[in-house]
């Protein structure tokens, strides 16, 4: 798999989009898994894990949008100065 261009802002975004990179990754190795025929024993597991990274993709969507947002929130409190 290619190694993913990431544009790092800060450390926190670079996590995000790491974390995010390596799920995607994970996320098509095991579709291209299923697509290429397995045992059924072993499909239902694989459906499984898919699921799972699916889950984990939007856990961390959720994750770092509540974070972004306190960080956006908090600027905004900030004000300005007076001159």
């Amino acid at each position: 798999m290619g190694e993913a261009n990431i544009i790092v802002q800060s450390g926190v975004s670079w996590l995000h989009d790491t974390m995010r990179a390596k799920l995607k990754e994970r996320e098509q190795f095991l579709l291209e898994a299923c697509g290429h025929g397995l045992p059924y024993h072993e499909y239902v597991g694989f459906v499984g894990r898919i699921r799972e990274c699916r889950r984990q993709i939007d856990e961390l969507a959720e994750t770092f949008k509540d974070f972004y947002q306190a960080e956006e929130d908090e600027d905004t409190d900030l004000g300005e100065l007076d001159g």
